[in-house]
């Protein structure tokens, strides 16, 4: 798999999962929203303390991805998160949150800095993914993630000296993963990280 060329400097977050489910609804037609001016984090929110660090381009990731899991349930309730996504797009990093039900596809683009909602889309389902298709293959489990920061760390062992860029949580064969790219100069390495017990699924080069 070609892992992407990302011009953007290092960051840390201290992020956390939460729970989702699923639901069956119907909607024959695909509609695309792109949203702004929506709710920012709060800063008195509970106990969880989140870090964070500067971009050479000015952005600050502040918002935990738990924050962004609860606004994707609030959109689509109901529905089951396929992947998560945290990767910078235009000079700034965005959360891209996919999910499913029976018969539909849905996207949910945030803003990491100011929990701003940049997209919003839905879909139908391809003919051999709907009634529960790709519900079943794809559906991430979110249940006793590791914590995105451990996960971090992990993939740092992994690669000393790189700068994890890029993250992704996402399913295959029953197994839930991280898949974390990192950068050092002109080289690049893709790991992949059980998301429950942060054990290393796949080490790869790209140089």
């Amino acid at each position: 798999m070609k892992i992407k060329r990302i011009l953007t400097s290092g960051l840390v977050v201290t992020l956390v999962a939460v729970l989702s489910g699923c639901q069956t609804k119907q909607a024959p037609t695909s509609t695309e929203t792109s949203v702004t001016n929506q709710t920012k984090i709060s800063e008195t929110e509970t106990s969880r303390e989140t870090t964070s660090e500067n971009l050479d381009l000015g952005q600050e990731i502040t918002v935990p991805l738990d924050d962004v899991i609860a606004l994707y349930q609030e959109t689509y309730p109901d529905t089951h998160l396929t992947s998560i996504e945290l990767e910078p797009e235009r000079n700034q990093y965005i959360y891209k949150l996919e999910g499913v039900d029976e018969q539909e596809e849905y996207e949910l683009k945030v803003d990491a800095t100011t929990k701003e909602m940049k997209k919003q889309k839905n879909e139908a389902l391809d003919r051999d993914e709907r009634n529960g298709v790709k519900l079943k293959n794809k559906a991430i489990d979110l249940t006793n993630l590791a914590s995105l920061n451990d996960v971090t760390e992990t993939a740092k062992k992994e690669a000393v000296d790189y700068t994890p860029v890029e993250w992704e949580l996402k399913q295959e064969l029953g197994v839930t993963y991280w898949k974390v790219n990192l950068k050092q100069a002109h080289k690049e390495k893709e790991v992949k990280i059980n998301a429950q017990d942060l054990s290393i699924l796949k080490v790869e080069d790209d140089d």
